[in-house]
């Protein structure tokens, strides 16, 4: 499970973010002024209307994030927005 210090809060609004598209999802990101980086997960309702299956969404890509956390560069918040394909 990603610790919690990795999680971005939901009141943290992204100042002038660089966004990269695919069909997939949509990664927004911007500096910080931390020593690591922060993640953030947006599972829409057009994804999945049950709130169960956009739950384990979040965890899996939390898990994933936890795999390579030592290889992302720190001091960025990103926050994901996923697409009905995920």
């Amino acid at each position: 499970m990603l610790p919690k210090q990795f999680r971005l809060p939901a009141q943290v609004r992204l100042h002038h973010p660089y966004t990269f598209r695919t069909s997939l999802f949509m990664l927004k990101t911007a500096q910080n002024e931390l020593a690591y980086s922060r993640f953030g997960f947006i599972v829409r309702k057009t994804v999945d209307k049950r709130a169960t299956s956009r739950n384990e969404i979040r965890r899996k890509l939390r898990s994933c994030i936890e795999d390579f956390l030592p290889k992302v560069k720190p001091g960025y918040d990103m926050l994901f927005l996923l697409e009905k394909g995920i």
